[in-house]
């Protein structure tokens, strides 16, 4: 469960949550974008990204050159210290906290990134449908 209510602020529904750190490995972080920027368009009003730390720092500008992304000063509160975040993570949660799936970008098999943004790229696609019906 999430509970950092900063985070779910504003949450309209079930939402994609990105986060990047200034650690993360960059054959990581340049998957992570390329699969963001390839499903971006799909669901941009059911994706935030963060990144942990301060705006100040050139990876905070780097991302935001590429992404909306805010900045936050938090890090081992975010998920009770349960996750470790370094290489990018994203989590699928509704406004009440539940996470619904967690992904951490993988140094070595990048397609398990692939998979991870595909599905959740086809899942709000589904939503989307539904609820034209």
């Amino acid at each position: 469960m999430l509970e950092n209510k900063k985070l779910l602020q504003g949450l309209e529904g079930v939402t994609l949550l990105v986060f990047f750190t200034e650690t993360g490995c960059s054959s990581c972080i340049n998957n992570e974008l390329k699969n963001i920027n390839e499903y971006f368009g799909t669901f941009p009003k059911y994706i935030k990204f963060f990144y942990i730390g301060s705006i100040e720092e050139q990876q905070y500008k780097y991302y935001n050159k590429r992404l909306p992304i805010e900045a936050l000063d938090i890090n081992k509160n975010l998920l009770n210290g349960y996750v470790r975040l370094s290489n990018p993570v994203a989590m699928l949660v509704d406004p009440s906290g539940n996470i619904f799936e967690l992904h951490k970008a993988d140094t070595i098999n990048h397609k398990l990134s692939n998979r991870f943004y595909k599905r959740i790229a086809s899942f709000f696609n589904y939503l989307n449908c539904s609820k034209a019906s």
